[in-house]
């Protein structure tokens, strides 16, 4: 027997009275409160008793069935949310949580700092059930090995094949025809797009907690507790932030060396492609180097010596 799914279950609330939710039927108390105000209280003549009582009889039904609240709310989240939220848009500040990039790492507001590893997948399938049984110990002995917290995260990305079909092209016996490479790469080009060909990319996130900020005068202390942004920017000459870059480091080469047996080809982002990245998820292209940053977000060359 065919069952329907009711089309609103996303917006069910208990029914309180009458057919009427405990919500509704506050809009219709008040309302019929504000009537009886009206032709009770008020020492006027009839016919503006009425004059008045209508428009607030209106209102009340709009509130009780046509549900205005709920569409004003909805307007004013919308026009408060970030989704039309631009790269220089002060606004931004909130959502994200980066402070800076710098020296391969992303410091975030909280302190921690961030590296992001970039690890290629291997085709699991084609290996034989020893081969199998060999990578996921591997991977089982990395994750037993680790004294900190990691993220490992799977992206689903657009496949790009324009540099593995650019370094192609290059070739002698490629370059001898042409035109035959330029229609196999116009028929590739056109199956990804037709069949929507997804790549999945995996990265892992290696944190360390260090304090390494500048300290803040009062004025910057209470704007950040006001407005909900850190001020303070990192202290490159502090004690600690060499030796806490160098804990990092350590924990990236662990990582590195533990999954290099099971044939995991894993390499450090680098500032650019940190910043590649970070900027796809507003672009929805993968991150890699400023080739997938628009010109106007490219660091100018003072950033670039601070980068590099």
């Amino acid at each position: 027997m065919a069952y329907k799914i009711p089309k609103n279950l996303t917006k069910y609330s208990e029914l309180f009275l009458w057919g009427l939710s405990f919500k509704q039927f506050g809009y219709l108390t008040a309302t019929a409160l504000a009537m009886l105000f009206v032709f009770m209280k008020l020492n006027v003549a009839l016919w503006v008793k009425i004059m008045l009582a209508v428009p607030i009889f209106m209102i009340g039904l709009l509130f009780v069935y046509g549900k205005v609240d709920e569409k004003w709310a909805s307007d004013h989240n919308l026009k408060k949310s970030l989704r039309n939220t631009g790269y220089y848009d002060p606004k931004i500040d909130s959502f994200i949580a980066i402070k800076e990039i710098n020296d391969n790492t992303v410091f975030l507001k909280t302190g921690k700092m961030l590296a992001i590893l970039k690890a290629q997948p291997i085709n699991f399938s084609i290996l034989s059930r020893e081969q199998q049984d060999y990578v996921l110990n591997t991977y089982r002995n990395w994750l037993r090995s680790l004294d900190y917290e990691v993220q490992v995260t799977c992206r689903s990305v657009d496949l790009d094949m324009d540099g593995w079909l650019d370094s192609l092209s290059k070739r002698e016996q490629i370059k001898k025809d042409k035109e035959r490479f330029t229609a196999f790469r116009q028929w590739i080009t056109t199956f990804i797009e037709e069949k929507k060909v997804r790549n999945r990319v995996f990265y892992i996130t290696v944190p360390l907690v260090a304090v390494i900020k500048k300290e803040k005068s009062f004025w910057n202390s209470l704007k950040s507790i006001l407005l909900g942004s850190d001020t303070s920017s990192i202290d490159r000459n502090h004690p600690s932030y060499k030796k806490a870059l160098r804990e990092l480091d350590d924990r990236v080469k662990n990582c590195i060396e533990a999954l290099a047996p099971a044939s995991v080809k894993v390499e450090r982002l680098e500032n650019n492609e940190l910043l590649g990245l970070y900027s796809s998820y507003f672009t929805n292209m993968p991150g890699g180097g400023k080739s997938y940053l628009t010109p106007v977000m490219w660091p100018s060359k003072g950033q670039e010596a601070k980068l590099n």
